[in-house]
């Protein structure tokens, strides 16, 4: 009888000792998932981010050359910031922490006052991109930091 109970209780405590470490595996591995996607959605607000701005120089560089905007130089510019636009959604909607989230939201807001600056100014173009750079930085060593 005491052998019988013995083992009773050794299977049982076998079965939640490995219930436990399951557990633990699954809450490692959704930290993990979790991050990744948080990792993810950062690093895509960067590019996008980049990519925005890149179209904003391109433009203030052909007004100040005398072109015209097309049609499809602005649908292009639209693209850039709506893809920029998303990608700050995912990053909001990833679990960041506060901190990351402000960070990102100031490089779109940075990032879209380089747009908003006039072609012609080159000194206050110039101002805008660098303060467009310097939210970039700051979010990618925040996201370094944290993530």
């Amino acid at each position: 009888m005491e052998t019988t109970i013995v083992a009773v209780a050794g299977t049982l405590l076998g079965a939640i000792v490995a219930g436990g470490m399951q557990h633990l595996v699954s809450l490692s591995a959704r930290r993990d998932r979790d991050r990744q996607t948080r990792t993810d959605a950062v690093a895509r607000l960067l590019g996008n981010a980049a990519d925005h701005r890149r179209e904003q120089y391109l433009k203030h560089v052909a007004r100040r050359g005398g072109q015209t905007d097309t049609h499809e130089t602005r649908r292009v510019r639209y693209e850039a910031r709506t893809a920029m636009t998303k990608a700050l959604a995912s990053v909001q909607l990833s679990g960041a922490n506060e901190d990351l989230v402000a960070l990102a939201a100031d490089l779109v807001t940075a990032s879209t006052a380089l747009g908003d600056a006039p072609s012609e100014d080159r000194a206050a173009v110039d101002t805008a991109g660098d303060t467009a750079r310097r939210a970039h930085a700051a979010l990618l060593d925040a996201a370094v930091r944290t993530l």
